[in-house]
């Protein structure tokens, strides 16, 4: 009863990690500003990435290299000891011939046993081979079954302080008109598609024409946070739906046909 109460309090304490990591948020950010990109990788407080380089991959990576320098030295060193080792092993391999042939027979034996066991299995699997129609259908029956749970994990993609800040230059009046004309198409036309998708709240969302410069700017910056509980929960109503509307309905169809075959009256010669 003691090993049974002990086993329950570490399987808690695991679970209670577990929810513990899928609850603290995974976040981003990104900038490029002034011909100059920014970014960084954080989970909880802990800074995973960044382009400054202090974050624990850029530790880790420099401390990697010292070791494999460290390792390219003993290379070399053991290097010239298996050269001068070698000679001597050329003069053992000769000996050992019978020793290789008898290996090879009976690999050729395993070898021969192996093919025979995979054309059986390719019998069985081209004889349990489903029609294009059932694959299909296969496929929509999971499409149906994901659509909303996967609607609920890009919802959970919550993208803020949104900063977009064009300013769209040519010295040429027209060109510069047509310019503003097609990024603005594109720029609205994407924030519309893009807020649909993912939960978005802006900062600034700006598009300038500006005649009397030759070079345009563009300024773009956001950041975005993501909790892995939304994905775990999202697969969880994807398992549901998918048990109870596809899995045991087909299961109810194929036992019906089986049983209907098998109590149709049979032919009598």
């Amino acid at each position: 009863m003691i090993v049974f109460k002990i086993l329950l309090f570490i399987l808690l304490a695991i679970l209670g990690i577990l929810l513990l990591i899928m609850l603290l948020p995974v976040g981003a950010e990104f900038s490029y500003t002034d011909k100059k990109m920014k970014y960084s990788f954080k989970y909880a407080f802990l800074n995973i990435l960044d382009s400054d380089g202090n974050s624990i991959f850029n530790k880790i990576n420099n401390k990697s290299k010292n070791t494999t320098s460290q390792h390219k030295t003993e290379e070399t060193n053991s290097a010239d000891i298996q050269n001068n080792e070698s000679t001597t092993s050329d003069s053992n391999e000769a000996t050992s011939a019978p020793e290789v042939k008898e290996i090879h027979d009976n690999t050729s034996q395993e070898a021969s046993k192996s093919n025979d066991h995979k054309t059986k299995k390719q019998k069985k699997s081209s004889n349990n081979k489903k029609a294009p129609g059932e694959i299909f259908e296969f496929f929509m029956n999971i499409w149906r079954s994901a659509k909303r749970p996967l609607k609920k994990v890009f919802k959970g993609f919550h993208f803020y302080d949104i900063f977009i800040d064009f300013e769209i230059a040519d010295e040429d009046a027209a060109k510069c008109a047509i310019r503003y004309g097609e990024v603005c198409m594109i720029v609205y036309n994407w924030y519309a598609g893009f807020s649909r998708i993912f939960t978005t709240k802006y900062k600034k969302l700006k598009v300038d024409c500006n005649f009397n410069e030759d070079k345009s700017r563009f300024d773009l910056s956001f950041k975005v946070r993501f909790l892995p509980i939304t994905a775990v929960l999202a697969g969880i109503w994807f398992l549901i739906t998918y048990l109870f509307r596809v899995y045991l309905p087909s299961r109810k169809k194929s036992k019906t046909k089986k049983s209907a075959k098998n109590q149709a009256p049979q032919p009598q010669g």
